[in-house]
């Protein structure tokens, strides 16, 4: 499967951001599958960015 991805980064706060991810399908065909596994990227990339551990650049 195919499909662009749109990632915008909008800073809400100083040292707080919101990140939108979107995903134009090439095919238009609802896939469960698919959906979980961003459901899951998203959920991880949200825990990495949340920590106090997390550095920019780094």
């Amino acid at each position: 499967m195919h499909c662009w991805l749109t990632w915008l980064i909008t800073v809400v706060e100083p040292g707080v951001c919101r990140v939108a991810l979107t995903c134009d399908d090439v095919e238009r065909d609802p896939d469960e599958e698919r959906d979980e596994a961003w459901s899951r990227v998203l959920s991880g990339l949200k825990s990495v960015l949340e920590a106090d551990r997390f550095t920019p650049g780094s």
